[in-house]
């Protein structure tokens, strides 16, 4: 088993003087793990698909940032799985109508109070709202816990900038969270009920799994590595979900289906085998020997089912090979200069095409998959 040092990053623990200190950490938040200027595995991936775009979005984060229900449903569920105590210190519930049956929500809720408080009806939401202060500055109004609660969980800075772009209109604001000005702004990530409950049954189904289970007993989550690879000269970072008995890696993967060709497709499209090789890398430039990881992989659809996965050795060997390879390959670049995209330079590129019989036509869509 390794002895594993595990030091404790907050408040810059991580830093010497402004620069990076080579090491494990715990407690470092995840707003603060992105912003250490290290390359991660996300945009590693990047490269695979050409220098350029590993350029771009090295040089454009905020351009490549994108709002994905489902990654934010993964990140609760790990939240919930892995580190329960911290859940409300970066998750909050968005306020549902269900839950205030007795607010007043809509123009008809609002037009009825009027009328039995012999007020004429204004025509707009906004308009009734105003009338029904007047009336009563205390009056339950849906829309006023709306503001509580998004300006309690994203921060004022947050949620005025997200009024700003939903036309100050207060029943548009909450649509406004998948901006990423806002997301960068919030203090917390909004999740609606519906979602909080799928993660929940995930997180339950996670950690009730024997498996998982025995795992969790001994461990840590959320550790930070961050080590400097002097081989391609550049500083590496990767963020374990969990590590057992100082030698297990764990990642929990929040996945449509479990079974083994479902997930399969899942580690391909996603490359979760050169997220395996890249995270053991970190590790042994830090002198520590991982075993291969395990992911963890619950359906997010009803009964949600738990599978334990580990690739195989070739898997792992190749997934090693690309991920040497592109370090190599980035530090060319930083080298030269120059970021290549499909074709190097001036090159032409010339296809073969091996056409089938038969001539494909433009409109004949299903023939497409059958035309080389």
């Amino acid at each position: 088993m390794n002895k594993i040092n595990i030091i404790s990053g907050a408040n810059g623990g991580f830093l010497n003087d402004g620069e990076l200190v080579g090491g494990i950490y715990s407690d470092i938040p995840f707003s603060v793990y992105k912003q250490i200027k290290a390359l991660n595995h996300s945009r590693l991936k990047s490269s695979f698909t050409s220098m350029a775009h590993f350029n771009y979005e090295q040089n454009n984060p905020a351009d490549v940032e994108i709002y994905n229900r489902q990654l934010t449903g993964g990140s609760l569920t790990h939240a919930l799985a892995l580190t329960p105590k911290e859940v409300n210190n970066h998750f909050f519930l968005f306020p549902s109508p269900e839950d205030y049956p007795n607010a007043l929500h809509t123009l008809s809720d609002l037009q009825g109070y009027l009328i039995k408080h012999l007020q004429t009806c204004p025509s707009t939401k906004s308009g009734c709202v105003d009338l029904v202060r007047e009336i009563d500055p205390d009056a339950y109004i849906f829309d006023d816990i709306v503001e509580k609660s998004l300006r309690s969980g994203w921060g004022d800075k947050a949620f005025n900038h997200a009024m700003g772009l939903a036309s100050n209109r207060i029943s548009s604001v909450i649509s406004k969270h998948s901006e990423p000005s806002v997301r960068r702004m919030a203090n917390k990530m909004g999740v609606t009920k519906s979602d909080w409950d799928l993660c929940l049954r995930c997180a339950n189904s996670v950690i009730t799994h024997p498996r998982v289970a025995r795992y969790l007993k001994n461990g840590k989550a959320e550790l930070t590595l961050i080590a400097y690879d002097s081989n391609h000269k550049m500083w590496l970072k990767c963020r374990l979900d969990w590590l057992y008995n100082s030698s297990v890696p764990l990642d929990l993967k929040t996945t449509s289906g479990t079974g083994t060709y479902d997930f399969k497709k899942a580690c391909l499209r996603y490359n979760y085998d050169t997220q395996e090789a890249f995270y053991l890398h970190v590790a042994a430039l830090l002198g520590i020997e991982l075993a291969p990881m395990e992911f963890i992989a619950v359906e997010t659809a009803l009964p949600n089912l738990v599978t334990p996965y580990a690739l195989d050795s070739i898997c792992r060997e190749r997934a090693k090979g690309l991920v040497i390879s592109h370090l190599s390959k980035i530090q060319q670049s930083m080298t030269t200069g120059k970021w290549d995209a499909y074709s190097v330079g001036n090159e032409l590129v010339t296809l073969k095409l091996n056409r089938k019989s038969g001539v494909f036509t433009q409109s004949d869509v299903s023939s497409f998959t059958n035309y080389f």
